[in-house]
């Protein structure tokens, strides 16, 4: 839980861990999402899902080529909105633990 906080623009007001399922409270803080730059989006996306081309060139600032450009003007909105979505942290959170689940 750590890390999603780290990465996407909620906040954890506070959660409960039982035996066998947890309760979090969550607050959306989409003024720190509103100061993210296309870069800041793209390292956060980044630290969830593995990158592709397009993400390497843009955060290695090379000169990236108009399909590198249009690629990323679709995607950075769309991750954006991602970043601010309780859904999506959620889901974050699940997989990691019945990934964990699965392993022990």
């Amino acid at each position: 839980m750590k890390q999603l906080i780290q990465v996407f623009a909620i906040d954890v007001c506070s959660y409960a861990v039982m035996s066998n399922h947890y309760h979090v409270v969550l607050k959306l803080n989409p003024s720190s999402a509103s100061d993210l730059s296309d870069k800041d989006i793209v390292m956060r996306w980044e630290q969830l899902f593995s990158g592709n081309e397009h993400t390497r060139a843009h955060l290695s600032d090379d000169a990236l080529t108009e399909y590198n450009k249009d690629y990323l003007a679709v995607q950075i909105p769309i991750w954006l909105e991602r970043l601010t979505n309780i859904s999506w942290f959620m889901r974050c959170l699940n997989e990691y633990i019945a990934r964990k689940a699965k392993t022990n």
